[in-house]
């Protein structure tokens, strides 16, 4: 008898404590906004793997184009040059006069200039060339006391292209790199790049 009661007071207990429809539907809208939530939280949370693989592979080819360019510029040219004064391919004009060489590089974008750091009577001749892709003068001399060889290298100076380079016109001192073997000084002079490859 007594467990007929208690049945009856918990039956009558929450048919008076139920709750009105509205209140219903407010609860309803509640449980499916926050279900809605934790679903963009697990669609982030199951993108997150794919970030990081994403992340990991813009780093690694970020990597690849930095090696594949060789990292430094400078370095580059120094290598570049450096590979062209050791080939010593055939000059196209022989001569000890500097001003034979501005006659003949007709196809060039810039006139010669005869650098402040070029010993002119140990010159020998000159050949076209090119430095990153853009043309350039290749000029040869040789000491014949100590047969030591010397590259000079002049090009129209383009600071997107070759970097920053220290302008000796405003006292700023050459770069000097050690490339096979070799000094490879540069700087930038009355608007050109010049090189200089020493043995």
């Amino acid at each position: 008898m007594a467990k007929m009661n208690f049945r009856k007071n918990v039956k009558k207990y929450y048919e008076r404590h139920s709750l009105s429809e509205a209140k219903l539907n407010d609860l309803e809208a509640m449980l499916s906004s926050s279900s809605l939530v934790f679903q963009k939280r697990t669609f982030f949370q199951k993108l997150a793997p794919f970030s990081v693989v994403a992340s990991v592979f813009v780093m690694m080819v970020s990597l690849f184009v930095l090696f594949q360019t060789g990292g430094d510029i400078r370095e580059n040219i120094a290598n570049e040059v450096a590979q062209n004064h050791l080939k010593m391919r055939p000059l196209e004009v022989s001569s000890n006069q500097f001003s034979d060489l501005k006659k003949y590089f007709t196809e060039l974008n810039f006139v010669l200039v005869n650098s402040d750091r070029l010993d002119l009577t140990l010159l020998k001749g000159a050949r076209y060339c090119s430095i990153k892709g853009k043309i350039a003068a290749q000029i040869r001399l040789k000491d014949l006391q100590t047969h030591q060889r010397l590259t000079h290298y002049q090009v129209a100076y383009d600071a997107k292209l070759y970097g920053p380079m220290p302008d000796v016109g405003k006292g700023e001192i050459p770069i000097t790199l050690s490339q096979k073997g070799l000094l490879v000084s540069m700087w930038v002079e009355r608007g050109l790049l010049m090189v200089n490859v020493k043995e």
